[in-house]
């Protein structure tokens, strides 16, 4: 074997070794983000299901407030009318 082929072999050597590296910290990142996404999907099963509990909480105080604000409205509406009959008008 002659030095200039040596020398190739040399070349081709550090290339692979940087190639291989190169590859070796794509997978690393690809792992970190399956990972990631992993995490994520198992945390959003978590939120879904605090998300179901707080619409729940949600509906229930809407319900009392239209509940309260009908009663309030209907106090108006009488306190109105006593007032009409009171002015006789």
């Amino acid at each position: 074997m002659n030095k200039e082929q040596t020398n190739t072999l040399k070349q081709q050597i550090q290339t692979n070794d940087q190639d291989y590296s190169e590859q070796k910290q794509r997978k690393e990142a690809l792992e970190k983000q399956l990972e990631a996404l992993t995490t994520d999907v198992s945390g959003h099963e978590e939120t879904e299901e605090s998300l179901q509990k707080q619409i729940a909480t949600l509906t229930e105080k809407k319900m009392i407030c239209n509940s309260n604000y009908m009663k309030s409205d209907k106090s108006a509406i009488v306190c109105i009318k006593k007032l009409v009959k009171k002015m006789k008008i």
